[in-house]
């Protein structure tokens, strides 16, 4: 079964170190996401897993078996270069077709198989139309076609929407899920659109320079992230700096502006940072940590209306669904934030700005 182990792994680009002692396991057919800032080290993992690059240390398994000198044409992976890497002489099937030609499959039978894997991305009557032919929708499900010709179980691709427009890409990405829970494959996709690996991913990798900082499921990542850099990567936060104070079984804590709030969970250290997501935010009036502030700002995406609400001296962000009457600029407005989603982290000992840093 088509199960992907890394224990260890590093590599080296001269004296930058592209991967840190990276450690994770992907199960036989799930569908997991990585994700990291420019320059993480995410194309270069997929790179080492697909064998195009050998790592300084640490074993690569696939299926159990050590797989560090095994040539890529040999490890049963599809891999999914970020420029699609299409050849513009050869016509869609033959772009399909080519994974099959140097594995010695015949002319006749690889055209047979690129016609079926052209079916199932809803290429099949442009099979022999050229690349230059196809919009960049296409082109990407042409490079997706390919990558599934060889048969593989294991599919790495690399940021496979990223040149897409939003709702190509959108569109798309739910369609990448389908196919490979159609053909039970293993998929890792690195991407760098955090809403697009909450939405499909059975589970998340986030890298840090190099290093895996979290590894777990989507709602894990968004709802208790481990470390403020988590917090922050994966989706917007209000964060606050304070003094923790112990209460029955969670905690109160003391902004530096003067706010208060109870928290659900036990206070980690006296120094703390507190966070709270802008879409947990309840307009109205609570029970619990209730602000009366005014609107400062207004922006709407979508279903999505988000407030930036001065709390003097503090400034809030909230994020709700735009239902009835939208808040102008200069009302009132009162809203409170359960404890269950106030968020209690150690203060860093480099600073907040430091542990939030992408690079």
């Amino acid at each position: 079964m088509p199960r992907i182990e890394l224990l260890g792994v590093s590599k080296r680009f001269g004296k930058i170190a592209a991967l840190r002692n990276v450690t994770f396991t992907v199960e036989d057919g799930q569908y997991v996401c990585v994700l990291g800032s420019t320059g993480a080290g995410k194309t270069t993992l997929l790179k080492v897993i697909a064998g195009i690059l050998r790592p300084e240390k640490g074993l690569v398994k696939i299926d159990g078996k050590v797989v560090n000198n095994v040539p890529p044409e040999l490890r049963g992976v599809g891999y999914f270069p970020q420029t699609y890497a299409l050849f513009p002489h050869l016509k869609a099937w033959e772009n399909v077709a080519y994974p099959l030609f140097i594995s010695g499959v015949d002319r006749e039978t690889a055209r047979d198989r690129s016609l079926e894997i052209l079916r199932l991305v809803g290429l099949e009557e442009r099979a022999d139309s050229y690349p230059h032919e196809f919009s960049g929708g296409m082109k990407q499900r042409l490079a997706l076609a390919r990558a599934l010709a060889s048969g593989a179980k294991i599919l790495l691709l690399d940021e496979p929407l990223g040149a897409l427009d939003a709702i190509l890409a959108l569109e798309l990405r739910y369609e990448l899920r389908k196919i490979a829970r159609k053909l039970g494959l293993t998929v890792i996709h690195v991407t760098h659109n955090q809403e697009e690996a909450l939405s499909i991913a059975d589970k998340l990798i986030i890298l840090r320079r190099g290093t895996v900082v979290f590894e777990g499921s989507p709602k894990e990542a968004y709802e208790n992230p481990p470390s403020l850099y988590v917090a922050n990567f994966i989706g917007e936060m209000n964060f606050f700096r304070g003094f923790c104070y112990e209460e029955n079984s969670g905690c109160v804590v003391e902004t530096e502006e003067g706010l208060v709030f109870h928290s659900a969970y036990p206070p980690p250290s006296r120094r703390v940072v507190l966070a709270f997501r802008p879409d947990r935010i309840l307009l109205g009036r609570g029970e619990t940590n209730v602000f009366e502030g005014t609107v400062k700002s207004v922006s709407i995406s979508g279903a999505i209306v988000r407030y930036e609400v001065s709390v003097p001296p503090a400034t809030i962000v909230i994020k709700t669904i735009a239902r009835g009457t939208i808040l102008q600029p200069n009302s009132g407005v009162i809203f409170s934030v359960p404890p269950r989603d106030v968020l209690v982290f150690p203060y860093p000992r480099r600073g907040l700005m430091a542990a939030l840093e992408v690079e």
